[in-house]
């Protein structure tokens, strides 16, 4: 949109519509609110398969590479579902800053200390009486 306003010298308006494949949650019908619409949604193709296409109508991809790409993105997909059967997360990890998941733990939590760690306990300036009390209330 940038280069389009510098070459041209004009503001661009880009009118996108967009939706939910599948409705709003697993739970939503959007067909019972909706039905005309999520009939035409149904019929279309999913993005990536109309995307797949342009690109080979495009000559930018074979067929043939296509195919291998989506054998070689579905295999790393089932190896990777395999291995996360067998994960089991510490929070020793997940905070140890050569950790290659989320850096949430690395970063946005440093140096918090954790009581799963023997830390000594924290004192809120609450009574325990009165907390506990809090907690059996919500059940």
């Amino acid at each position: 949109m940038v280069r389009y306003w510098h070459k041209y010298k004009k503001d661009i308006l880009i009118d996108m519509i967009g939706f939910r494949f599948y409705g709003h949650n697993e739970v939503d019908e959007p067909s019972f609110t909706q039905p005309l619409m999520y009939k035409k949604i149904r019929s279309m193709k999913t993005q990536p398969v109309s995307y797949a296409e342009k690109l080979v109508e495009a000559g930018v991809i074979s067929g043939e590479m296509l195919g291998k790409h989506r054998e070689d993105i579905n295999k790393h997909f089932e190896e990777e579902f395999e291995k996360s059967k067998k994960f089991v997360p510490s929070l020793q990890d997940t905070t140890d800053e050569k950790y290659k998941g989320s850096r949430a733990m690395t970063h946005k939590w440093k140096g918090y200390v954790f009581s799963q760690f023997g830390s000594e306990p924290q004192h809120t300036g609450y009574d325990t009486y009165e907390l506990k009390e809090i907690a059996r209330s919500t059940v």
